[in-house]
């Protein structure tokens, strides 16, 4: 897959301080990947600052960090 179709297709997504992690399914591979973006505080200008494979132990410490209220979940498409 293309960086910019496993970002349009995210399953899983949380804001986390200042900045959005997220977590795609490629369903060709099954693989997890994960990734964060930053935003310039200008809003002119969007970072990858990290793009790696996970699995579902990630997905579920994300979620722990959410009911703690540590982390907001913005959409979560994930089983």
């Amino acid at each position: 897959m293309q960086l910019d179709e496993i970002v349009g297709k995210s399953h899983f997504v949380a804001k986390d301080g200042d900045k959005t992690v997220a977590i795609v399914l490629d369903k060709e591979s099954k693989q997890l990947y994960h990734y964060a973006l930053k935003a310039k505080k200008s809003g002119k200008g969007l970072f990858l600052t990290s793009f790696r494979k996970t699995n579902k132990i990630s997905i579920d410490k994300i979620r722990k960090k959410a009911k703690e209220n540590k982390v907001k979940i913005l959409k979560d498409n994930l089983p």
